[in-house]
């Protein structure tokens, strides 16, 4: 999520913190499980279809969605 790593250590402790908040949400939402006995989470196979169907929305082009329907 992070392109350097944080010296300052109030920053490492906020970006963890911010980790642990969106893993929490996603997994309430069950987009993402936890694999038991490890620290290592997975996406659901429905979370691969919602994931995949807002990427192609954010990719469309109206544009063309207007021209292939006309």
């Amino acid at each position: 999520m992070y392109r350097t790593p944080s010296e300052d250590p109030s920053e490492r402790r906020r970006r963890s913190a911010r980790v642990t908040r969106l893993l929490r949400l996603l997994r309430g939402h069950d987009l993402l499980g936890k694999i038991p006995g490890t620290h290592r989470y997975q996406l659901s196979t429905e979370a691969r279809t919602r994931i995949q169907a807002l990427l192609a929305c954010r990719n469309a082009n109206p544009d063309a969605l207007m021209a292939n329907a006309a």
